[in-house]
C-alpha cells in the first residue's frame, strides 16, 4: 500500500509567514507568533493534484497541522468558521435571529438532522462547550497533536489574513468580508472535537436541552395532569422528533468490507469503504496526505477541522468506519422534591441542581446586540432536558419528576488521541491493540486489514457500561418500558439510587464505559463488514453473540 504522488502537480507552495510588523522571513523559514508571546517556527510544502487532493510535507506535526490548515482554508474557509462561530455560541451575534442564507433562521447538524433556531443553538453550545468541558481533551492529547492542531490554528489564520488583505481577490465571497470572519485559536478545534464527540448523542438535543426549564411553582395553582404512558408512547409514534435519529431508516448508510487473504484472488488483503456522510456542512470528508519523514505517511479522509485521517491507510494498515448502533448516552428519571423542582432524591438526600446563567448576544434588525439570558441546570448525571412530541409533554419537568442524560462521549477525552495513533500505526496488531487500548472511538464501527493480515471487525467504541442486568433492575417505570417500544435498547434509569449509576470495567482507560473485554470484534480470514447495522453478523458464518444490549 505504499502511497505514491498521484497525477500531475498544479501548485507547490513554501508556506511562509512573518510576525505582525516584521521584516520577511528568510526562504523556506515560516514563523508565527505562539500562544502566550514567542515565535515558533512552522515550515510545510503543499503539493496539490490535478484533482486539488493536497499533499503535505512537513519536518515535524507542528508544520504538518501548519500545511494542513492552510490548505483547508483554502478549499472550506466559509464552511468551517461558520461552524467554529456556532460552537462558540455566537450564531444569534453575528446572523441573528435569521439565519445565514436561511430564511427561518435554523441551523442544521445534517448528520442527524437536527435543526434549531439560532438563539436555541447558541445557549445549548454556550451551556455545554464550555472551557471545563474541552479541557480534559486538551490536557490528554498528544504533545505531537497538540503540535498539530497549534499549526492548524497557525496556517488557518495566515490565509484569513491574507485573504483579508486581498491576496486572494475572488475567493470565498461568502464570507470574505463578513465580521464572522475572524482568526481562531486552539480552542475552537479543541470545541469542535468536542461537537464531532457528541453527533450521536448530546447534540441530538440541541433544542430539548436549550430549552429545558423547571415548572414555575405558584401556591394554590394545581399542576396539569401528567400524560400516561399509553399517550406518550402514541404522541411519540406519531412525531418522535429528535428520536427519529435512533429508529426507523437512517438518512445514510455507509458500507464497508475487510477482505483476508481467504477472499481475495491474491491472497493479499483489501479494505473497500463507501461512508455516506453529508456533501454538504462540516461533516463531509476532505481528501489529503500528510508526510514526516520517519514519523508519518498517512492518506485518507477526515471531517472538517481535524487534523489527523479519520478513515484511511499507510503502509501498514487500512480502515474504515460505518456508523455504529449502539446508545452512547443513557437517560435517568429523577424524582424531586415537590417543593423545589431543583432538588432531586439521591441515595436517601436531596441534592441541589447546579443553575448556570447563559447569556447569548442577538443580533437586532438594526445592527445592534441585545442580551439574552437563561438559566440552565444540570445534575450530576449531566444536562436536564425536556422532550414534547405532538404536543404531549413525553419527558416532561413536572413537580415530580423530570429528566437528564449522562453522555459517555462528553467524558471522551481520547478521540484525536485514538486517530493521532492509528495514523501512525506499523501494523493491523498494533491498530488493533490500540483500538481496545484507547478506546476513544466516539460512534463508529471500525473494518480494518494489513498486508498479509487477517479481516478485522471491532465495535470497540465508547458505549456506557449499563449492561442487562442493571437494566432490569434500576429501569424507571413505567418510562422505560414507553420507550422501548420506539427506541429499544435505550434505557430510562432511576437516577434517584446510587446502584444505578454506569459500572467500570477493569480493562476500560475511563469509568463507566464497557471496555474492551465486553465490546463486539472478529478477525477472519476471508471477510468482515458492516452497513451501520448491529455488530451480530459481520460475518453470518460467525455470529457475534453475549454482549449487553
Amino acid at each position: 500500500m505504499r502511497i505514491r504522488t498521484l497525477a500531475a502537480v498544479t501548485a507547490a507552495l513554501l508556506l511562509l509567514s512573518a510576525c505582525e510588523g516584521s521584516p520577511p522571513p528568510a526562504a523556506g523559514t515560516a514563523v508565527d507568533p505562539a500562544p502566550g508571546g514567542g515565535n515558533s517556527t512552522y515550515r510545510a510544502t503543499v503539493t496539490r493534484t490535478t484533482l486539488g487532493i493536497p499533499h503535505i510535507s512537513a519536518d515535524d506535526f507542528a508544520g504538518m497541522g501548519y500545511g494542513y490548515g492552510y490548505a483547508f482554508a483554502e478549499d472550506n474557509l466559509c464552511v468551517l468558521q461558520e461552524d467554529l462561530v456556532t460552537i462558540r455560541g455566537q450564531r444569534a451575534r453575528y446572523f441573528g435571529r435569521g439565519g445565514i442564507g436561511v430564511a427561518d433562521g435554523s441551523y442544521k447538524i445534517e448528520a442527524t438532522g437536527v435543526v434549531a433556531d439560532n438563539v436555541s443553538s447558541d445557549f445549548f453550545w454556550r451551556f455545554m462547550a464550555t472551557d471545563a468541558a474541552i479541557a480534559p481533551t486538551k490536557a490528554n492529547t498528544l504533545p505531537e497533536y497538540r503540535d498539530a492542531v497549534r499549526g492548524f490554528v497557525a496556517g488557518y489564520n495566515r490565509y484569513i489574513r491574507e485573504l483579508k488583505s486581498g491576496q486572494h481577490p475572488g475567493r470565498h465571497a461568502r464570507c470574505a468580508s463578513a465580521d464572522w470572519l475572524f482568526e481562531i485559536d486552539t480552542d475552537d478545534l479543541y470545541r469542535r472535537f468536542y461537537r464531532l464527540a457528541l453527533i450521536a448523542s448530546s447534540s441530538v438535543f440541541v433544542n430539548e436541552i436549550a430549552n429545558a426549564a423547571p415548572p414555575a411553582l405558584i401556591p394554590g395553582v394545581g399542576m396539569a395532569a401528567e400524560a400516561t404512558p399509553a399517550q406518550k408512547q402514541a404522541a411519540l409514534a406519531a412525531d418522535p422528533g429528535p428520536l427519529a435519529y435512533f429508529i426507523g431508516e437512517k438518512k445514510f448508510g455507509s458500507n464497508m468490507y475487510a477482505l483476508g487473504k481467504d477472499a481475495t484472488t491474491d491472497g493479499r488483503s483489501m479494505v473497500f469503504g463507501n461512508p455516506h456522510f453529508p456533501w454538504i456542512g462540516t461533516e463531509r470528508l476532505y481528501i489529503s496526505h500528510a508526510t514526516i519523514p520517519g514519523k508519518l505517511d498517512i492518506m485518507g479522509s477526515s471531517l472538517y477541522g481535524v487534523p489527523a485521517i479519520l478513515i484511511g491507510f499507510n503502509d501498514h494498515v487500512a480502515w474504515s468506519h460505518t456508523v455504529s448502533a449502539a446508545y452512547r448516552f443513557t437517560l435517568y428519571e429523577l424524582t424531586l422534591n415537590p417543593a423545589n423542582p431543583t432538588q432531586y432524591l439521591y441515595d436517601g438526600g436531596l441534592r441541589d441542581m447546579q443553575a448556570t446563567d447563559v447569556t447569548v448576544q442577538i443580533k437586532q434588525n438594526d445592527g445592534t446586540l441585545a442580551a439574552e439570558t437563561r438559566t440552565l441546570y444540570r445534575s450530576h448525571y449531566g444536562p436536564m432536558f425536556t422532550l414534547e412530541a405532538s404536543g404531549v409533554p413525553v419527558l416532561g419537568w413536572t413537580a415530580a419528576k423530570a429528566y437528564t442524560l449522562r453522555d459517555a462521549n462528553a467524558e471522551n477525552d481520547r478521540l484525536i488521541n485514538q486517530f493521532a495513533q492509528w495514523n501512525q500505526a506499523q501494523s493491523l496488531d498494533e491498530f488493533i491493540r490500540l483500538h481496545g487500548e484507547v478506546l476513544g472511538i466516539p460512534w463508529v464501527n471500525t473494518v480494518a486489514s494489513g498486508p498479509g493480515g487477517k479481516a478485522y471487525y471491532g465495535d470497540l467504541s465508547v458505549v456506557p457500561n449499563v449492561p442487562d442486568s442493571k437494566v432490569q433492575t434500576c429501569q424507571a417505570l413505567p418510562l422505560h418500558q414507553a420507550l422501548q417500544q420506539l427506541v429499544p435498547g435505550l434505557p430510562v434509569l432511576d437516577g434517584s439510587r446510587a446502584d444505578c449509576e454506569w459500572d467500570s470495567d477493569d480493562d476500560a482507560p475511563a469509568p463507566g464505559i464497557f471496555g474492551r473485554s465486553n465490546l463486539p470484534s472478529l478477525q477472519r480470514d476471508d471477510w468482515v463488514h458492516n452497513c451501520n447495522d448491529s455488530y451480530w453478523l459481520s460475518n453470518p458464518a460467525e455470529p457475534i453473540t453475549g454482549y449487553a444490549r
